[in-house]
């Protein structure tokens, strides 16, 4: 309603205590909340989604590994998987996951510091897999990440949620 003093003209919702326009800057306040909580949901929602995307590609891309495997050893070349490069990948995999999650060190929020992330982790996978990234330490990966996205994006909540 509109209220009008003789001195002013008010946009408000009625007296509230006696005070005028006290009801309707409670009432954008409220708004305000809800703004922001809509944005966080939507923000949440679109990570879930990301999340569950991720795992879905990082399971296909295990299917095709294992098969790119088995593929060359039935055509008889002798290609064995290194072990210690599978678990390698795995552990590059869910660390990698585990500081982009958490926002470690603001990895997420500052681009910059995603670029420095983003070129420290590959290094440290180049350091992991030798001198190029094979069959086993992609596998790795690919098996790390579809484990850490079954328990933190499907399963569970993402940690920030």
């Amino acid at each position: 309603t509109v209220v009008g003093s003789g001195k002013c003209l008010l946009l408000c919702n009625g007296p509230v205590a006696g005070r005028w326009g006290e009801r309707s800057r409670l009432g954008s306040e409220l708004h305000r909340q809800k703004q922001l909580a809509s944005v966080r949901t939507r923000s949440v929602n679109r990570r879930r989604l990301a999340a569950v995307f991720e795992l879905f590609v990082s399971l296909v891309g295990a299917v095709g590994m294992a098969w790119t495997y088995r593929e060359s050893r039935r055509r008889g070349r002798e290609t064995t998987l290194d072990w210690r490069r599978v678990v390698g990948g795995v552990a590059w995999s869910v660390v990698y996951h585990q500081v982009d999650d958490h926002d470690l060190a603001g990895v997420q929020t500052s681009r910059v510091r995603g670029l420095i992330w983003g070129v420290l982790s590959s290094r440290v996978l180049d350091a992991v897999s030798g001198s190029e990234i094979g069959v086993d330490t992609a596998l790795g990966v690919f098996v790390g990440t579809v484990s850490h996205r079954l328990w933190y994006g499907l399963l569970e909540p993402l940690p920030t949620e």
